[in-house]
Parts: C-alpha cells; sequence; structure tokens
C-alpha cells in the first residue's frame, strides 16, 4: 500500500470518530454565549450604556429615560411618569397607567409650578376618555419622596393619588429652589375658590393665570362641559343669608341662554347651584351640595344688599326697583325665603312687591336673579321723576 493510499484511510478513520467532539465544543460553545473571532468580517459592537447612580439608594437608570429626562417616577399602585424637556424649556409628560397597559397622557404639555414643601412641582394637563385631566407630580430631592395626583377637572375631583415612589427612575436636572436672574418664573398655580358636586352636576370656580375669575360646570348625566371656563361675576349678598357669596356666569342651558349662580357662604360647605333662563326667568335646576373647597378671596366677599325697609324717603330716591309680581302668600314667601322688609307698592305701572331699591343697578339685577332662582316672578323696575 503506498503512502498517500494509506494516509487517506486513516483520515477516513478518524473522522467519524472526531464528529461527535466537534459537535459537543460547538454546542458549549453556543451554551456559553461565546463568540469566536472571525477572520472575514467583524460585526460593530454595541455602545456601551452606562447606568449611572443617584445620590441615596442605588437606583438603575434606564437607557431609553436619559438625556432630556427631568423625572421618571414609578409608583407602587398603578402609574409611571416621565417628565421631559423637548427644548427651548418646553416641557412634557408621558402618563402611563400599568393596570390597563394604557398611555393616558403622550407628551402632556406640562409647567413647572415651583417648590412647596421643598417639593418641586410638575403639572400635566391631558385629555383621556375624553375627560380633561391633570396629573400633578411632585418630588423631593433631599428626602427623595414623590407624590402624584391625578385630578380629572371635568369631574372636579381626584380620580387618583400615590403619596410615595416605588422607584425613582430618573431625577436629574431640577431646577434650584432659589431660581437664579433671568430664569423664567414659574406658572402660578390655578387656584380654586370654590368647588362642589350635586346631584347632577360639578361645579367649580377658579382663578386662571391672568387673575380672572372662571366658572366651569359639568353634568354627570351627559357626561359633557355645561359651561366651559366662562368669565364669573361676583354678585352681591342678599339677605338673609347676609354673608353669602354668590358667583354668575353666562352660559346656555339646552340651547336656551341661562345663567348660572353658584352659591356658598365662606366657612359653610353647604353649596348650591342655580340655572336660571335668561329669556324667561325659568328655573331649568335649582341643587345643593357638599362643598370640597371653599378658599374665597376676600375681595369676592360683597356688601349686603336688600336690606332695611323699601319705603323709607330716602330709598324712595333709590332708581332701580326688583319688582315681584303676586299676591299675599307670594309676599309671605318672599318674607320667608329672601327679604323680610319686602312690601306690596302701589304705582302706575299697578300693584307689586318692592322687595328692594337701590342706586346701584348691577345690585338690583343681583337681587332680581336671586329672587327668580328662588322661583319667584322678579323683573328690575327703573323709577323716575314720574314713577308715583
Amino acid at each position: 500500500m503506498s503512502k498517500n493510499r494509506a494516509g487517506r484511510c486513516f483520515a477516513g478513520l478518524i473522522r467519524p470518530a472526531l464528529k461527535p467532539l466537534v459537535y459537543g465544543a460547538v454546542a458549549i460553545i453556543s451554551t456559553l454565549g461565546v463568540t469566536l473571532p472571525l477572520a472575514a468580517a467583524t460585526t460593530p459592537s454595541e455602545p456601551t450604556i452606562t447606568t449611572p447612580v443617584l445620590p441615596g439608594n442605588t437606583v438603575i437608570q434606564l437607557a431609553q429615560t436619559a438625556g432630556n429626562t427631568i423625572l421618571n417616577i414609578e409608583y407602587p399602585r398603578a402609574y409611571t411618569v416621565r417628565v421631559f424637556d423637548v427644548g427651548n424649556g418646553q416641557l412634557r409628560t408621558n402618563v402611563f397607567q400599568r393596570i390597563d397597559d394604557v398611555l393616558e397622557g403622550s407628551a402632556a404639555p406640562t409647567t413647572f409650578r415651583g417648590y412647596s414643601d421643598g417639593f418641586a412641582r410638575y403639572v400635566a394637563t391631558y385629555v383621556y376618555n375624553g375627560q380633561q385631566r391633570q396629573a400633578d407630580i411632585r418630588y423631593n430631592p433631599t428626602t427623595r419622596e414623590a407624590r402624584l395626583v391625578i385630578f380629572n377637572e371635568t369631574r372636579n375631583a381626584a380620580d387618583f393619588e400615590e403619596t410615595r415612589a416605588q422607584r425613582i427612575l430618573t431625577a436629574q436636572n431640577l431646577p434650584p429652589t432659589t431660581p437664579t436672574p433671568g430664569q423664567p418664573t414659574p406658572t402660578p398655580e390655578l387656584a380654586t375658590a370654590l368647588a362642589f358636586d350635586t346631584t347632577d352636576y360639578a361645579v367649580r370656580v377658579f382663578t386662571d393665570n391672568n387673575a380672572r375669575r372662571l366658572m366651569r360646570v359639568f353634568s354627570k348625566q351627559s357626561g359633557q362641559l355645561l359651561l366651559q371656563d366662562q368669565p364669573v361675576e361676583v354678585l352681591s349678598a342678599v339677605p338673609p343669608n347676609a354673608n353669602a357669596v354668590r358667583y354668575s356666569a353666562i352660559g346656555t342651558f339646552n340651547n336656551a341662554p341661562a345663567q348660572y349662580v353658584a352659591r356658598v357662604e365662606p366657612g359653610s360647605t353647604n353649596a348650591q347651584l342655580t340655572i336660571i333662563g335668561l329669556n324667561n326667568g325659568q328655573v331649568f335646576s335649582n341643587q345643593t351640595g357638599n362643598a370640597t373647597t371653599v378658599q374665597i378671596p376676600s375681595v369676592d366677599r360683597p356688601g349686603v344688599i336688600g336690606g332695611g325697609t323699601p319705603t323709607t324717603p330716602a330709598e324712595q330716591l333709590n332708581p332701580y326697583v326688583a319688582a315681584v309680581f303676586g299676591n299675599e302668600n307670594t309676599l309671605a314667601q318672599i318674607r320667608q325665603q329672601a327679604v323680610p322688609t319686602a312690601q306690596f307698592e302701589d304705582a302706575r305701572l299697578g300693584r307689586f312687591i318692592n322687595a328692594g331699591s337701590f342706586q346701584s343697578r348691577d345690585q338690583a339685577e343681583s337681587l332680581v336673579s336671586y329672587l327668580r332662582s328662588l322661583g319667584f316672578n322678579s323683573r328690575l323696575v327703573f323709577r323716575d321723576v314720574d314713577y308715583r
């Protein structure tokens, strides 16, 4: 046998014996995840991600939240929120609800409201399921505490509240507690003067950033806003509720022009909403409820009107009269429910009940509106020199 032939025979015997060893080595390499270097071409390696560690407890910062993220907080019950800067000082927030695995607010417009009790406060506004919501996010960089309130502006109530964080994923680039010169001033907090719920409505009177008083009324039955941020007029108080504060706003009700009057006494939680038709004085609705917020500014606390005896000589000179048309029963009801000093008065216009006369048309109209809210047929009468 030649040497070449002998070599081929030997190789043929060796190859079958080595196959199991080769396959076994390949299996071990695959299991261990070892990558053998290839001479022909190399795949670029992935960039190394550095996971920064925040002061205090050791916390992993996810790669996707780095960079422009200011806060990324996971709360224990339901929510994870991320506040981030999209440039030019514009803030946005993602509000993720883990129970239903849904992103409620995506890049929601966000404002920094400054610091309160050591907590940096960010408020994001968004719409979810047809309802306007606010995510009130608070973080204390010193104590590393975090809080969250999901406030439903449509219902004027808090839908969800978290008082602690499960994980602080990111907390960086927070504004200083003392603003540096030239730094934008935080947006002032919207102040709620009055908020209450009745059987069918949720009512909120608040002040916007331009110091305007506005009213919002939500219908629980239809799920729609009946009155959306309409300017408010502070009406004068009328007896027997001398300290009552009444806010009035104009809108529509069932496609008819209407006046919305929200009433409360400071120090009391008893509040009332009355909806009055402007065309005929019809009271569309009159419901009471318990107020959740009563923070009436001092400038909204009016003086009393309608007091005194309407028929005194000095008051007879007042040009504007809150008149009510009715009989003896009507007079008795007015005296019991509204103006104890009301009485009949005769004039060329006919006989009517004088509930009060005033130098100011606005004050007279306030009393007329209030009487209408109680169901009386009240009108504003102007008294001229030929009145009597």
